[in-house]
């Protein structure tokens, strides 16, 4: 059956329909790429699929990987749940971020889905990073195109390590993940078009500003970023299935359901290292 794909917003989502997520065929795999290359976000409906089906899923869009940390600490496994409850409020996802840029690759695309919801709360949003970068003024793009930024660990991030497995493991993590330098608006792998790589979650200054100078912009670049005009927010429903892409879009998830449980299965597919976008001079102002 072939795939239905309709636009949520008029800038960023689509919700697609007619496909067999558990038995997908290169087909479809194919529809798939052109719908994310197009709308970033998609919204696959709700398929029941078991933790092999959802790794074969995220195939579609490139080998699936181990987050860098989990890998660091030993893990081999693709598969991983991300559980909050009670015991286990929400981290560091209410900021928009792109997942764990602190490193020098990050991943091509990211395949959730919802195995437990809550009864209230605990949306996830996506904000269009290319959107946000052709909204900006030519001679901002211009000057953008030539800065790069620093990324590092929130600081979030390590206190929960340093409460789950003491500080030893804390600061040796630390130690291992000390940041990163991306340029500022990065070219898309498969379509090429230039993305604003900066997010709130893990952005903390930009190279060659003086400190005031650097949080002025970045302060600017994150409101531009939580516009409303760029977003696609999701209320998710049990066995509920997101595909993003994680150049061109941010997310994050409102801690605004603690204490109640969620649990929603990823896995990240494809590996991405950065890469600066290639401006284009047009009467005398680069874009």
């Amino acid at each position: 059956m072939a795939a239905n794909v309709r636009p949520l917003t008029g800038t960023i989502g689509a919700r697609v329909e007619g496909l067999d997520l558990g038995a997908l065929d290169e087909d479809g795999a194919a529809a798939l790429r052109d719908a994310l290359d197009r709308h970033h976000v998609l919204v696959l409906g709700a398929q029941p699929l078991d933790d092999d089906q959802q790794r074969r899923l995220a195939e579609a869009f490139g080998a699936p990987h181990v987050h860098p940390v989990a890998a660091w600490m030993g893990s081999s496994d693709v598969v991983a749940y991300v559980t909050n409850d009670a015991d286990n409020p929400p981290q560091g996802d209410s900021d928009f971020h792109t997942d764990y840029t602190f490193h020098p690759e990050i991943a091509a695309v990211a395949v959730l889905q919802a195995q437990a919801v809550t009864s209230h709360g605990g949306d996830t949003v996506w904000s269009d990073t290319h959107a946000a970068y052709d909204a900006l003024s030519p001679a901002l793009r211009g000057w953008l195109g030539g800065l790069e930024a620093h990324h590092r660990m929130d600081p979030r991030f390590a206190e929960v390590m340093r409460q789950r497995h003491g500080d030893e493991v804390a600061d040796r993590v630390t130690a291992a993940f000390g940041g990163t330098v991306h340029p500022m608006v990065v070219s898309h792998p498969r379509t090429g078009r230039p993305a604003l790589f900066v997010n709130p979650g893990y952005t903390d200054r930009v190279v060659g500003l003086e400190p005031k100078e650097s949080d002025a912009l970045l302060g600017f670049l994150f409101e531009h970023l939580g516009q409303p005009r760029f977003h696609y927010r999701h209320h998710w429903a049990v066995d509920d299935v997101v595909v993003w892409d994680e150049v061109a879009t941010v997310h994050q998830g409102p801690d605004d359901f603690w204490p109640e449980r969620r649990v929603l299965r990823r896995v990240c597919a494809g590996v991405v290292v950065p890469q600066p976008a290639v401006s284009v001079t047009v009467g005398g102002i680069a874009s």
